[in-house]
């Protein structure tokens, strides 16, 4: 995780939810990696002083600065319609601002015309609402260590979905990650014996709205519906499976015993 932070930033909500789930050994191991990969590393390639000069430019240029010019704070500020996150996704719908990507002719597809503040004060309604929602996830626990670990792999799946909705700055380059979402969704179909018809549509509209999209869906935010598809669907794999939904029985194997097997000669 230290290094993905390194990388890429919206990660940093996975040491968050470590927390949530009180892992303190994991959340010591993130901090060694962050020491390791932001300093120790590149300082003894470049020097500590010049990479702690680095670090500071970084921080103030990517996640918070006085001024207010940071990347993160002036999204915020002027809700751009550009980005997968779900703050440009408002900003497509309810500010007029170009929801094109950096076509010729700017595309309009408002339906309201907000202020910004307005916008971001409803984006962090929604991530103070489903990240309180995650930390009550996080309280169900059973006597069941297979219920609890299919838990924990939709919790990192829900994350996974919720740091692409939540960060400002969230670019193709970041949906990625729906690839392990969307592995964890496809098995947890596998496993409801009911095959729910919800998490079925929740795969379809993601596959749709990510591998099969076009220049005019993504311009209407079609990545940002895949992926609060792949929300839906993990939260309601993670309130609905039981413990004996994840007791698949083995298949009959194919070729008989090799005693009743025939001789070939």
């Amino acid at each position: 995780i230290g290094l993905a932070l390194g990388i890429k930033q919206p990660v940093l909500l996975f040491v968050a939810y470590w927390g949530m789930r009180f892992k303190w050994k994991v959340l010591f191991g993130c901090a060694l990696g962050v020491v390791a990969f932001f300093y120790l590393i590149p300082g003894s390639i470049v020097g500590f002083a010049k990479i702690h000069t680095y670090n500071v430019q970084w921080f103030h240029a990517i996640i918070y600065s006085p001024e207010g010019t940071s990347m993160a704070q002036e999204a915020g500020t002027d809700s751009s319609a550009h980005g997968g996150s779900l703050l440009g996704f408002m900003g497509k719908y309810l500010r007029h601002s170009d929801a094109s990507n950096h076509a010729d002719t700017p595309i309009y597809i408002n339906l309201v015309d907000w202020t910004p503040r307005t916008i971001k004060l409803l984006h962090e309604a929604f991530a103070l609402l489903t990240v309180s929602g995650l930390f009550l996830l996080t309280r169900r626990r059973t006597d069941s260590e297979t219920l609890n670990h299919w838990r924990l792999l939709c919790e990192l799946a829900i994350v996974g979905t919720l740091t692409l909705l939540i960060s400002p700055i969230s670019h193709k380059a970041h949906f990625v990650m729906l690839y392990m979402t969307s592995i964890i969704t496809v098995y947890g179909y596998r496993q409801l014996q009911c095959k729910s018809r919800l998490v079925l549509s929740c795969l379809l509209i993601a596959f749709i709205g990510s591998v099969l999209r076009t220049e005019t869906m993504t311009i209407y935010g079609s990545i940002t519906i895949a992926t609060l598809a792949l929300l839906v669907a993990n939260v309601y794999l993670h309130l609905r499976i039981q413990e004996k939904d994840l007791e698949i029985p083995l298949n009959e194997p194919i070729l008989p015993p090799l005693s009743q097997a025939k001789s070939i000669d």
